[in-house]
């Protein structure tokens, strides 16, 4: 919300951006933990937490990572693999190619 993205494809490039800053600086590899709501939801109705609080995703993310590494998606992709918001584009051609990256969403 604090991004002002209109639509999904402006969110994906502000996160893109976002990513590209944070592997700058991480000491490691960085990785994406996909969130399906629903289990999220669930997620957070069991174990008494409240969704809508960034404390709380990060928390379900972790347990994701913990419970389900095959699901992680490695960021940034080779430029042919896959994209990682999963449009089925590659990702030279999505998220990773450059008029995404200078865009103002």
């Amino acid at each position: 919300e604090s991004w002002g993205a209109t639509d999904h494809t402006a969110y994906n490039h502000q996160l893109e951006r976002h990513l590209r800053e944070l592997s700058a600086t991480a000491p490691g590899p960085t990785w994406i933990v996909p969130i399906a709501i629903e289990a999220f939801q669930s997620w957070c109705r069991g174990n008494g937490r409240d969704s809508a609080t960034s404390d709380t995703r990060a928390g379900y993310a972790a347990d994701q990572a913990r419970t389900h590494p095959n699901d992680l998606i490695t960021w940034p992709p080779q430029r042919n693999q896959p994209c990682w918001c999963r449009s089925g584009r590659k990702y030279k051609k999505c998220c990773g190619h450059p008029a995404a990256l200078t865009t103002t969403d």
